[in-house]
């Protein structure tokens, strides 16, 4: 999972008096490299803030850092596997600048281009569920049990008690319990009602499961 991502370029060459501003673009990914194609280039988003040739000058190192929205669509390209596009594109108040040369190092590998990704290990589906989900009559007490899931990322499971309709989540109802023991009682509830218990099962995220429903009719 990506927490933070910022690209880093560098700049050799800088011969200009006007101030130039340049902004760096998450395009789509099926531009064309071409004239044509990066002037009818689609933009996601903009990356970072602008950088003015005039920093440059006294910072060689630029970082364009992306926000919340950059970061979950390169997680989506990541997980898809598909490629990503920048563009840098410079900007200027004049309509026309000429004989003006801002150069970014592309042939030293220390300093070319590089798309800097900070992430954690973290899972992006739930574990599979709990099964053979059962309500047992134990000394006049509602007990309900199940067999966990043999996962090394399994956590825990949490019960969920609702007496009008079935728990779809794990904050529909009256939490029951919560924990990695295959069973639970449901000791101050009423036993003449009907009602219902969702179980779920979650990892370190956490991230839960589909329910397995239990009905308990009196």
């Amino acid at each position: 999972m990506i927490v933070g991502a910022y690209l880093e370029l560098n700049s050799t060459k800088i011969y200009l008096k006007d101030d130039v501003r340049f902004h760096l673009e998450l395009v789509d990914k099926d531009m064309q490299e071409s004239y044509s194609g990066v002037m009818s280039r689609e933009i996601i988003q903009n990356i970072g803030y602008d950088v003015s040739a005039n920093e440059l000058k006294n910072n060689q190192t630029q970082y364009f850092f992306f926000d919340e929205f950059s970061n979950r669509t390169l997680n989506e390209n990541l997980k898809n596997r598909t490629s990503i596009s920048f563009v840098l594109k410079a900007t200027s108040a004049k309509k026309s600048i000429k004989d003006k040369v801002v150069s970014w190092e592309v042939n030293d590998k220390d300093f070319s281009p590089k798309l800097i990704i900070e992430h954690i290990e973290k899972r992006r589906e739930p574990i599979g569920q709990v099964e053979n989900a059962r309500i047992i009559n134990e000394n006049g007490k509602i007990k309900l049990q199940w067999d966990n899931p043999n996962d090394r990322d399994f956590r825990g499971t949490k019960v969920i008690k609702n007496p009008y309709r079935a728990p779809v989540s794990h904050k529909d109802g009256q939490k029951l319990y919560a924990g990695p023991d295959s069973y639970t009682y449901d000791n101050f509830g009423a036993k003449d009602i009907k009602k219902y218990f969702s179980i779920f099962t979650y990892d370190d995220v956490p991230n839960y499961s589909e329910p397995v429903v239990v009905e308990y009719t009196p």
